[in-house]
């Protein structure tokens, strides 16, 4: 009895089908974790988003240890001041360009340079002090200016953590509370993300966003009710300041 089945075609693929697959490919592997947040969205207390491989800039701090010793290397050993040049000093051996490099990489050009000065060792190269990436907060005044502290980015800062940082909020039923994040493109949009201090408190973690390197965390008294944007039906509006909004379309 012939059977019925028939052999299913070999699939075939152009070379335009082949050429766009791979362009997909590519373009995803060029997604770092900083475009991956802004298509999920922020990340807050109860839901961390992982920060990029660190990236060396000034003025991070490095520390070098050796694996093999040397009695001639061992005035290597210790921390690195990350020069505004990018460059940290080997003393007599000069100095060696790791500013925009990862610690991995960043450890093989150290390496790279003793070995061409004829010392063939290994180290290990760890930050010390992550100085280069940091968010600001700013604490209007009214008439008395503004306060701003910068703060240096751990990975797992909080909106909380910020303003323990700066002592708190003295009357925050007439406070607005917002950060302003830059957008990833130069020319691009700033996000407004608004801030319910009352629900955080409360344990309630949706607004206790995580920070990242470049956020603004603004801390202002709210502007009069009549100036406040209203509600959309059924949804409760969290006050924003109509300034951090004209701020935002124009960064």
């Amino acid at each position: 009895m012939p059977s019925r089945l028939r052999s299913l075609p070999t699939p075939r693929f152009s070379l335009k089908s082949l050429l766009v697959l791979m362009l997909g490919v590519a373009v995803g592997y060029s997604l770092n974790l900083y475009t991956l947040r802004l298509l999920v969205g922020p990340g807050s207390e109860s839901a961390m988003t992982a920060l990029p491989t660190y990236v060396i800039e000034p003025p991070d701090v490095v520390a070098i240890t050796l694996l093999d010793q040397s009695a001639e290397l061992a005035p290597l050993e210790g921390e690195r001041l990350v020069g505004p040049d990018g460059r940290i000093s080997l003393g007599e051996l000069g100095g060696v360009a790791i500013s925009g490099l990862t610690i991995e990489e960043a450890r093989a050009a150290i390496e790279k340079k003793l070995a061409d000065n004829g010392h063939k060792v290994r180290l290990i190269l760890d930050v010390h002090a992550y100085n280069s990436k940091k968010y600001l907060v700013i604490t209007k005044n009214g008439a008395g200016g503004d306060s701003i502290t910068q703060l240096p980015i751990t990975g797992n800062d909080t909106v909380l953590d910020a303003m323990a940082s700066v002592g708190g909020v003295k009357n925050y039923s007439n406070t607005a509370i917002y950060i302003s994040r830059p957008s990833a493109r130069p020319n691009g949009v700033a996000q407004v993300l608004p801030v319910n201090y009352h629900e955080v408190v409360q344990g309630v973690t949706r607004t206790n966003y995580q920070l990242l390197p470049g956020d603004r965390l603004f801390i202002e008294p709210k502007l009069p009710t009549a100036a406040q944007p209203k509600p959309l039906s059924g949804v409760q509006a969290i006050p924003i300041p109509v300034d951090a909004e004209r701020r935002g379309r124009s960064a």
